[in-house]
């Protein structure tokens, strides 16, 4: 087997998901390191690929470039998948400073950290950053100060728990089995670090723990928690000694603390007697934990970069992937499918190679884990729609309102052309000018200072737009339905088009006839599950030829931005893809509410959604009415209640008012002066 090291692991990864030379730049960006490490590395690299008949090359003012047949590529795909498991990835790294950061009283110092783990001090600042988030979701400050270090504060009932998840994620059931069979070396690399302590405390616990289950049907994984539960706690007890917190909890626990006493060679305060009674509550958990949460993220991590080799697409740029999987693993289960075989056979036809690429990436990250290929066929979904076509760019209008003088707004202007070219219009208003303005003339409205009530889309920002302001703001303009924007108009020269006139009062008619409100079954659970059962009924009614192309495309703006309409019980899906025939406008009402996040980013639950569909080719009668309607959803509060509770009768009145608007504007006359020349 070929030797890798880490950071050629890094490199040859991203390096193989692209066709074309890579800047040094954006890949020392991409994995987080410097150019000049990447540079360092170019030699090496060519060394390293060479036995695999390809060529490492660097193209002046073009960058690197991995060059040769896709058949070798293919064969060095498999070669670093073989060698993942005995190389340590970015993610390991951080997961074990973190344990190392938990196993210190106090500070200690970043250079004291970057000699134990073999790192530059620079690598271990930049891993603080990463870090940081997991302590905060065990209620954990993580406290940095400058030239002293770093420490964790926090209590010792939550640093034992976010423990046993670093270990989860380096520990799979089966690697511990052979562990507990005497075979030492699957020991994970983190706990090699007090390797004959932690050897003593599992096997030990491991003993203890084992007769209470004999009576109860208890999963390997809750098991294996059970036994490492205890060893953090052997190992831990009397350096860090627990704070008790008065709780309650079930005979049956109190009884299983009881004769776990009886079995452990030493005494238990009340406080430690606290924590086994929380750890045995998972007995009668039959679901995932918050903390398995950090687990799943980082398998997921894993299972994208897989994916991302065997496919041979670069899935790992892709920020809401990650994140609309982590959500459908945390939140998805098993129960209730709607005939699972249909499913596969779907997802199967669509994405074939990438069905089978998933399958095979799940077994390798998830080996503890058995998931059912219904399971996979969702997570297929949510690949698939990575690689739906992007929807081209529409120019966008946008009112910036800044009350702290004219610098301030000159430069968020600025920043906003620089880093969002398909802005087309960018204005400025004070706070009290923007009550002469009309709001409706602009798409959304960017403030520096909070505003009153307004119905246009809007946010409130910093004005040096620092990175994640423009995250936002990237995930605003993915959420506006403006993929339903006809293009300008040319200025009218009087003369009525009658043949346009006439297709979009056609079009109209047909919008206005399709338009139906159904009900989703309350057994069909996840937003996956709802979308593709959305589309199959589109797929009946001829709207679209592919259920799962379109799922996914509307999968897609889910994941890119929160679709739910703040205040209301609404979502609105919108998107135009090449697999539908016609447009068309529908509501499906749940009888189950589903949480979905927000437009203005912040959970809610969704009751009703509605689902604007067009050809990827549609005509600008077509867009210019799809266009109206989702106006129309937050025209007033009156309209929104109606599109929230209103009956089928009650909106199609709405639409024809809607429709009647838009074809007045057509008929408006445009004063020209007569011409009674000879």
């Amino acid at each position: 087997m070929t030797d890798f090291t880490a950071r050629e692991r890094e490199i040859l990864f991203y390096l193989l998901t692209k066709s074309e030379p890579v800047q040094i730049q954006e890949i020392a960006e991409a994995l987080e390191t410097s150019e000049r490490t990447i540079q360092r590395e170019r030699e090496r690299l060519g060394q390293t690929v060479a036995p695999f008949q390809l060529e490492m090359s660097y193209i002046r003012g073009r960058g690197l470039q991995l060059s040769g047949d896709e058949g070798h590529k293919r064969e060095l795909r498999e070669a670093l998948l073989l060698s993942h498991r005995q190389l340590p990835s970015a993610e390991d790294r951080q997961v074990e400073l973190a344990y190392r950061l938990l196993q210190e009283e106090g500070m200690i110092k970043l250079q004291a950290l970057a000699h134990a783990m073999y790192i530059a001090p620079s690598t271990i600042s930049q891993d603080l950053e990463q870090v940081d988030e997991w302590f905060c979701q065990y209620a954990l400050e993580l406290k940095r100060k400058k030239g002293l270090g770093a420490e964790v504060i926090g209590e010792e009932i939550d640093k034992r728990r976010l423990l046993v998840s670093l270990i989860f994620t380096q520990w799979d059931v089966l690697s511990f089995y052979r562990f507990l069979q005497g075979h030492v070396d699957q020991l994970p690399h983190l706990l090699q670090i007090h390797q004959r302590e932690w050897i003593e405390a599992i096997n030990q616990s491991y003993a203890v723990i084992v007769p209470l289950t004999k009576q109860q049907d208890i999963s390997d994984r809750l098991l294996m928690r059970a036994a490492l539960s205890l060893a953090v706690q052997a190992i831990r007890m009397d350096r860090f000694p627990m704070v008790y917190e008065l709780k309650a909890y079930p005979l049956e626990i109190l009884h299983h603390v009881d004769t776990l006493q009886q079995r452990l060679p030493y005494p238990l305060s009340i406080a430690e007697r606290q924590w086994i009674s929380e750890e045995l509550r998972n007995f009668q958990q039959d679901q995932l934990e918050t903390g398995e949460e950090l687990v799943i993220r980082l398998r997921v991590k894993r299972l994208i970069e897989q994916v991302s080799l065997l496919y041979g697409e670069a899935f790992m740029e892709d920020r809401a992937l990650e994140h609309g999987l982590v959500s459908h693993i945390m939140s998805y289960t098993k129960q209730n499918i709607v005939n699972p075989s249909y499913v596969i056979k779907q997802i199967e036809r669509e994405y074939p190679r990438l069905f089978d690429a998933v399958k095979q990436a799940a077994e390798f990250v998830f080996n503890d884990q058995t998931f059912a290929d219904y399971d996979l066929a969702f997570w297929v979904m949510h690949f698939g729609a990575v690689l739906s076509k992007p929807l081209p760019k529409i120019p966008y209008r946008v009112l910036v309102v800044c009350s702290a003088g004219l610098g301030s707004s000159k430069l968020l202007m600025n920043r906003l052309r620089q880093e969002f070219t398909e802005l087309e219009q960018v204005e400025s208003s004070s706070l009290f000018g923007i009550g002469r303005l009309q709001l409706k003339d602009y798409d959304f409205v960017l403030s520096t200072v909070p505003l009153p009530d307004i119905s246009q889309p809007h946010l409130l920002v910093n004005p040096l737009l620092p990175k994640e302001e423009v995250e936002r703001i990237r995930k605003l303009l993915v959420s506006l339905p403006k993929s339903f924007q006809a293009a300008p108009r040319q200025e009218s020269s009087g003369w009525l088009d009658l043949s346009r006139l006439e297709e979009l009062v056609k079009t109209a008619r047909q919008l206005s006839d399709a338009f139906s409100i159904e009900t989703i079954s309350a057994q069909t659970e996840g937003l996956e599950e709802i979308l593709l059962e959305i589309s199959n009924g589109l797929v009946d009614k001829n709207v679209t030829s592919s259920a799962v192309q379109l799922s996914t495309q509307l999968l897609r703006r889910h994941e890119m931005s929160g679709l739910g309409i703040p205040g209301t019980r609404l979502a609105l899906f919108h998107g135009r893809d090449d697999s539908i025939h016609r447009g068309g406008f529908f509501i499906y009402e749940l009888e189950q509410p589903i949480e979905l996040l927000g437009m203005d980013q912040a959970i809610q639950p969704v009751e009703r959604m509605l689902v604007l569909a067009a050809p990827e080719e549609a005509t600008d009668q077509l867009l210019q009415l799809l266009s109206s309607i989702s106006g129309a959803i937050i025209e007033n509060d009156l309209q929104t209640h109606q599109f929230e509770y209103g009956d089928i009768h009650q909106l199609r009145q709405i639409l024809n008012r809607t429709f009647r608007k838009v074809i007045e504007r057509e008929l408006q006359p445009v004063e020209q002066p007569l011409d009674f020349s000879l």
